[in-house]
């Protein structure tokens, strides 16, 4: 990257942007200035620039707890879970989930793949918040529910149930078993651009640099467009008239 202050300078820009109420949902967030906040910091990490990628973060997560209208609770709740754990700051992932499940444990209990993501988030923290007892009966229920969903209607459930279990092995520090059950859930989620961006999550830290999961993100490879050009094209002149949303979509960083 050229210039750490043309990152800055854009930034300003893209926090004037208006937000794309039609894409705000999602990990990342995209449609929310918030959203390209955590992503760029979330490229900046993984290129190098630590610092810059933490202050980031956190003007991201002042952002999300500005409480700004337009944004469902729990999605907000969850994008601030998300800042949190990139920022590795587990006990406060603690009081967000429980908000979370405060809202949606009643929809998700009976929805089965919606009910592995709070156990999945639940594993995650509790690994790295050393708690493997924890961290392990997570594995186990998440194990069970993709083998449940194992049918060839709920392929897709079982692939999500398995890519939580591949978050927390991470988080174990298991790397071949993470790889392992990312080889079986990416093809039935099939979301190339998802593969693409699974390098920068903060859940898969630990699987950086290890050439099996390089290989499955597509750095193993030469890449048509470098992270650097994303997040070029990623701070939008506000000339363009566009949306945060918009922008998103059109440099490919619109999933996390």
């Amino acid at each position: 990257m050229d210039s750490l202050a043309v990152v800055e300078s854009r930034m300003a820009e893209a926090l004037a942007l208006p937000m794309d109420r039609s894409d705000g949902s999602g990990e990342c967030g995209c449609g929310t200035a918030g959203g390209v906040m955590y992503v760029v910091a979330s490229e900046l990490e993984v290129h190098g620039h630590s610092a810059a990628a933490m202050s980031l973060n956190e003007r991201a997560l002042a952002w999300y707890r500005a409480r700004n209208p337009g944004i469902p609770a729990s999605q907000r709740l969850s994008m601030i879970a998300t800042i949190l754990k990139a920022l590795e700051r587990w006990d406060e992932v603690v009081p967000v989930v429980d908000s979370i499940v405060a809202i949606d444990g009643a929809k998700a209990s009976s929805n089965p793949v919606a009910q592995s993501s709070l156990t999945a988030r639940n594993g995650l923290v509790a690994a790295h918040l050393g708690d493997r007892r924890r961290a392990e009966l997570a594995l186990d229920s998440l194990t069970r529910s993709a083998d449940a969903l194992g049918s060839a209607t709920a392929k897709w459930g079982s692939a999500i149930v398995l890519f939580g279990a591949a978050q927390v092995e991470a988080a174990l520090g298991r790397r071949d078993e993470a790889v392992s059950r990312l080889r079986v859930a990416l093809p039935a989620i099939g979301n190339r651009t998802f593969w693409r961006a699974m390098h920068r999550s903060p859940d898969f830290r630990a699987l950086r640099g290890y050439p099996p999961f390089e290989a499955l993100t597509g750095r193993g490879r030469s890449r048509s467009k470098s992270s650097e050009e994303q997040i070029a094209y990623a701070l939008p002149r506000r000339e363009r008239r566009t949306t945060v949303g918009d922008v998103c979509r059109q440099s490919g960083v619109s999933e996390s």
